[in-house]
């Protein structure tokens, strides 16, 4: 009776349980674990922006790096400076004297001397003239009041050029004027050298009648009758002796027109020097 009054108790516990178990309501497994994975998937969003935000932080607080500077190019640079040392520099052209406007004024004052020195010499008075107005100092035509001592733009005497290029009528003219026929020119020469170097025989004569000297010097202080005898310009000679050259002054090294003659054989040249110019 006890054991079949235990067993009854324990039907009765089972009972009781079962139905203590059926009373709980059921948990929704499947919402609850949607739940918790979308909860995890705004925890991770979240972190996931806020690293974002963190990144873009530090790329804007980081300085933008500067473009590197072009490099000149040196080999080029160089290259330009070379060619531009190379290139000579241009040297600006001397201004020449216009001698054909300057003797055109000479001769057309010598003239204008002329007629006036005529007009006198036959009592009639000089007719009355209309002044020209004063020219400029720039003006070519200018007449240099200062003849005697003029130079051209290389610093010779104005009688160089033209005695230079056998241009009588224009050493006559500056001669009229008042050139000096025994001016030096820059290099220590006188103008009568020049002729005399040349072979300009009536040149030679122009300036000796103007009042050259026939026994003029050279730079290096040797007679020009010497020059004249060593080049061989026999006419030269004769007028130089005429005028009164001396054939027997020495050079500095002791040379002498004659000496020089009879050494290079000028048979002619020596026949005038001992003659006296005949």
């Amino acid at each position: 009776m006890i054991r079949l009054g235990l067993q009854l108790v324990a039907v009765l516990v089972i009972l009781v349980g079962a139905l203590a178990c059926r009373s709980e309501p059921e948990v929704d497994v499947d919402a609850t674990v949607e739940a918790r994975l979308v909860e995890a998937a705004r925890a991770e969003d979240a972190s996931a922006k806020d690293a974002t935000i963190e990144a873009l932080q530090a790329q804007i607080q980081q300085p933008t790096p500067a473009p590197p500077a072009a490099e000149p190019d040196k080999d080029a640079t160089i290259e330009a400076l070379q060619a531009q040392i190379q290139q000579p520099t241009p040297t600006p052209p001397i201004a020449q004297p216009d001698l054909a406007a300057t003797i055109a004024a000479l001769e057309s004052r010598l003239q204008q001397v002329s007629a006036s020195g005529a007009q006198s010499a036959s009592g009639q008075p000089p007719q009355d003239q209309t002044a020209a107005p004063p020219q400029t100092p720039q003006s070519p035509a200018t007449v240099p009041t200062r003849l005697p001592s003029a130079q051209d733009a290389g610093g010779d005497s104005i009688l160089n050029d033209p005695v230079w290029r056998g241009n009588s009528d224009a050493v006559r003219a500056l001669l009229q004027a008042g050139a000096d026929p025994n001016a030096r020119n820059s290099d220590g020469n006188p103008v009568i050298h020049e002729a005399v170097w040349r072979d300009h025989a009536d040149i030679v004569q122009l300036l000796i009648d103007a009042g050259a000297d026939p026994n003029s010097l050279d730079a290096d202080g040797a007679p020009i009758l010497i020059e004249a005898t060593w080049r061989g310009h026999t006419d030269v000679v004769r007028i130089l002796v005429a005028a009164g050259a001396d054939p027997l002054l020495p050079a500095p090294d002791g040379r002498t027109a004659i000496s020089e003659a009879s050494w290079r054989g000028h048979t002619g040249i020596l026949e005038i020097l001992t003659s006296g110019g005949n």
